[in-house]
């Protein structure tokens, strides 16, 4: 009786019984399947659970931090050997400079040295030097176009033109007289224009000790308002010549009933912040501003006059008097 192996049509090995082994076993043949695993060796059976036939493998680790790959400092140090450490603390710089000198001779050697007179040749040529200059102006001054423009837009009465050559005052006033909507004046050196009651009626005066004791004055800004009567007189100016002076009026002359005048503006938001902080309830509708659904405040007419409506009450006494308060009152 024999065993006989032999590999199967899928790669296995095959292992096919003896006629007389197939008789007492009941079996005709058998076939065990061990796929890639399989050895031709009689007597060796791989484990089941055993690798791959591969050569053996192992994957580096590289360290890594935050900023990456950890930087081995052994891979950046120069080593020397024995023989150099040696030479370096015997012969020190000594040794080094030696080495170079040798090899400064040895280059020396090889260069071929032209024994050949030689002189020095002057020459004189003309040269045309090929470069441009950009001037950029950052003085800060507008051009006459655009000083045109802006006094198109400001749109002045009068208009005085100082500084400038003559030729470039010219051509300004020139394209600005053209619409003829104000008045062009070019003062030449030393010489003044007056140009502050041209365009208005209105006089320089001074105000008499007398009279600035009765009237009174309110700061708004860095001015004082207040409302004067008063009449007009020529006196004797210390400087010689006369000078107008506003003195007070008596009291039969005096005009009762001038009225208030209200210095100033105010907005809706400002007006509405101040109430909402004094109790009073608000709400902008459309551009006007309800308190207390009560009274209402808003701007109307062509000059923007300021209305405020509703019913005679404490609380519209009370609204009126937080309104007052945005002003300055001239009495």
């Amino acid at each position: 009786d024999t065993m006989q192996s032999t590999r199967s049509s899928r790669g296995g090995l095959a292992r096919l019984a003896g006629p007389a082994n197939a008789s007492s076993s009941g079996a005709a043949a058998s076939q065990v399947q061990h796929g890639f695993k399989d050895v031709l060796i009689e007597g060796f059976v791989p484990d089941e659970d055993c690798a791959g036939p591969l050569f053996p493998f192992s994957v580096p680790v590289v360290e890594r931090d935050e900023y990456g790959e950890v930087i081995d400092e052994k891979h950046f140090q120069i080593s020397l050997d024995e023989e150099e450490m040696r030479d370096a603390a015997v012969g020190g710089h000594n040794s080094s400079k030696g080495q170079g000198d040798a090899e400064m001779a040895d280059m020396l050697e090889e260069l071929e040295v032209d024994d050949r007179p030689t002189k020095v040749v002057s020459l004189s040529m003309s040269l045309q030097v090929r470069a441009a200059v950009m001037f950029l102006d950052f003085e800060g001054k507008s051009d006459g176009y655009s000083m045109k423009m802006i006094i198109g837009n400001v749109g002045p009465r009068e208009l005085a033109v100082v500084s400038g050559s003559s030729e470039a005052v010219v051509a300004f006033t020139r394209g600005v007289r053209s619409d003829g909507s104000q008045k062009v004046y070019t003062p030449g050196n030393l010489e003044y224009v007056s140009i502050s009651s041209a365009a208005v009626s209105s006089l320089s005066m001074k105000m008499s000790d007398d009279l600035l004791s009765v009237i009174q004055l309110q700061k708004i800004g860095n001015y004082s308002v207040a409302w004067v009567q008063g009449k007009m007189e020529r006196r004797e100016a210390e400087s010689g010549g006369e000078e107008l002076i506003l003195a007070p009026v008596e009291k039969k002359m005096r005009t009762q009933g001038t009225g208030a005048a209200f210095v100033g503006d105010f907005r809706l938001g400002d007006l509405r912040r101040k109430l909402v902080s004094k109790g009073i309830k608000t709400e902008l509708v459309q551009g006007v501003l309800i308190c207390d659904d009560l009274i209402s405040i808003q701007r109307v007419g062509a000059e923007n006059e300021i209305a405020i409506q509703g019913p005679l009450s404490p609380k519209y006494y009370q609204v009126r008097s937080i309104l007052n308060s945005q002003f300055q009152i001239c009495n």
